[in-house]
């Protein structure tokens, strides 16, 4: 389970871009493409706005605790709030190995 504050997660839909060509999703300061021609031709994200993001954020904040409780044998939490790579290598076997 990744788990990142709610102004993190605001933040990141907020700049969330989407290469029109594959249907990668990129972000406007975490994650940018490599080439240039990708960045040229990036567009913005259709996200639900922050109103509706909020709303959305707050039933999952409600229901997060009851998966936690139950799940917990089997539950590994990743913080979100870092660099992709630090986040994909986190989310390796259950014992903590990566990759």
């Amino acid at each position: 389970m990744l788990e990142a504050p709610d102004d993190v997660l605001l933040q990141r839909s907020r700049g969330k871009l989407i290469d029109p060509i594959t249907g990668d999703v990129y972000h406007q300061i975490f994650v940018r493409p490599d080439d240039d021609t990708i960045t040229r031709r990036l567009e913005w994200g259709q996200g639900l706005s922050e109103e509706k993001l909020l709303a959305e954020l707050q039933c999952y904040r409600c229901e997060v605790t009851g998966l936690r409780s139950a799940y917990q044998h089997v539950l590994k939490v990743i913080n979100g709030d870092q660099p992709p790579a630090d986040v994909y290598q986190q989310g390796g076997a259950p014992d903590g190995g990566g990759g």
